[in-house]
């Protein structure tokens, strides 16, 4: 996720069973991101629109991780498909 700062707190994990969601703000992400997950996980970026999401995992990808992907039209796209949201 990756609104700011103050849109949801600085960062938390929920497991999904097979999906670990967190919270990382944009200017924290690039420091917690190495201690809280590795390098070989898949991960996918999300944020309201797309557009923040796709520059974090070009951001990522420069600091090596390989297998990141951003969520194309963000959680505002999913919902629009159909998608369900906890609240």
């Amino acid at each position: 996720d990756r609104r700011a700062h103050g849109a949801a707190g600085d960062h938390r994990a929920v497991d999904h069973g097979h999906v670990l969601a967190m919270h990382l703000a944009r200017g924290s992400m690039e420091t917690k991101i190495e201690a809280l997950v590795p390098r070989d996980k898949h991960i996918v970026i999300y944020c309201q629109s797309g557009n923040r999401s796709a520059f974090a995992a070009d951001t990522l990808q420069q600091m090596g991780y390989e297998d990141v992907a951003s969520m194309a039209r963000g959680i505002n796209g999913w919902v629009d498909d159909g998608g369900e949201v906890d609240s």
